[in-house]
């Protein structure tokens, strides 16, 4: 079975039906409805198609309120994993019915599970990772700290005609099952509006395509004595070379200007349990009340730019729409809840049940 190649995964008991309504949604699906084959061609259509047609967001965190509002009485803040469950369900029947069905979008572990299991349906191997997401970090052993939280996908390609082979060479990342590939790729549609727009080659020296005109790089370097895998994002690739060291201003209280966002991980292998811990810590309503955290809610334009709406009930929201080069074609702000709502039907089609 396909799925084989996924650590286990609670699935549909239908697979063909589910990748077949996943590969509508992004409007991959081959015109006679046949199954497309596991090449170079179809990884990058489908990354490429999904955020374009599936909504990142983080509402499912914290949205309906009034349930939170009720939870929020009875929170044992020494213990907060026991306080109730986590409002995501990762199990695919449920995400195909959010994410596919009912057009919800959903956050990293959501979107990269329903690509997981698409990707493994076509055939072929999946291996899940995850990693931890540094934006503010007083030093480099801080760092090492962070939780890995994030969850992204390194996709193997199986020999055959365009298997990337001819792209290498390669890593081959860790794993606990047996696989033959011709090509690894790093794939990441769980990382909002500035995740990779393409299958990024797993190696030393990775490069490829940003969302917005961004540049991604991955390298393997000596993080303090520990050896880990990196990934950041570039921002104005055309004002000089991509450099492929680790920023230096990591040890500073503010972002890099060169890369936004960081990610740090080790090659280990991702079991199922590691991902409903990660759901347990991230995804428990008690621990985002409302006003607290940012809703942020994402999807990219067919030409590649993209729209996004951020902010919260105390503050207000920012709407905010970019070219596929990042530059600012719409910034205005929306000041009730109201408001929002509609720009949230609006834009990506959604309706909070609040």
């Amino acid at each position: 079975m396909l799925y084989s190649k996924l650590p286990p995964l609670p699935i549909s008991p239908t697979p063909d039906r589910f990748l077949e309504n996943y590969l509508r949604t992004i409007h991959a699906l081959p015109s006679d409805g046949s199954r497309p084959p596991p090449t170079l061609f179809t990884l990058q259509s489908v990354v490429t198609n999904h955020p374009k047609h599936i909504t990142w967001s983080n509402l499912g965190v914290h949205y309906p309120r009034e349930k939170i509002a009720e939870q929020l009485t009875s929170v044992d803040p020494e213990n907060p994993s026991t306080n109730t469950k986590p409002s995501i369900k990762l199990d695919l029947p449920s995400l195909e019915t959010k994410l596919l069905k009912k057009r919800q979008g959903g956050n990293c572990l959501e979107n990269n599970l329903v690509l997981a299991a698409a990707l493994a349906a076509i055939g072929f191997t999946v291996i899940l990772r995850t990693a931890a997401v540094i934006l503010y970090v007083p030093t480099y052993e801080k760092a090492l700290e962070l939780p890995q939280e994030h969850l992204f996908l390194i996709v193997g390609v199986p020999p055959g005609d365009d298997d990337g082979s001819n792209l290498g060479p390669f890593e081959t990342p860790k794993s606990s099952y047996d696989h033959e590939c011709a090509s690894w790729w790093l794939c990441d549609n769980g990382n909002s509006s500035v995740g990779p727009s393409e299958p990024i080659p797993f190696r030393r020296g990775g490069k490829g395509q940003g969302q917005f005109g961004r540049t991604v790089l991955i390298d393997y370097v000596d993080w303090v004595n520990t050896e880990r895998w990196v990934m950041f994002y570039r921002n104005a690739p055309k004002e000089k070379p991509p450099s492929y060291k680790v920023p230096e201003s990591l040890d500073e209280q503010k972002p890099d200007p060169r890369g936004i966002r960081l990610f740090l991980w080790a090659d280990e292998c991702i079991e199922w349990d590691s991902l409903e811990k990660i759901n347990q810590r991230v995804c428990i309503p008690s621990r985002c009340p409302p006003g607290g955290l940012n809703d942020l809610v994402s999807r990219i334009a067919e030409d590649g730019g993209g729209i996004m709406v951020i902010g919260k009930e105390s503050t207000g929201w920012k709407v905010v729409k970019r070219s596929p080069e990042g530059e600012e074609i719409e910034n205005y702000g929306v000041h009730t809840l109201d408001q929002y709502r509609g720009e949230l039907r609006k834009r990506f089609g959604l309706d909070l049940e609040v």
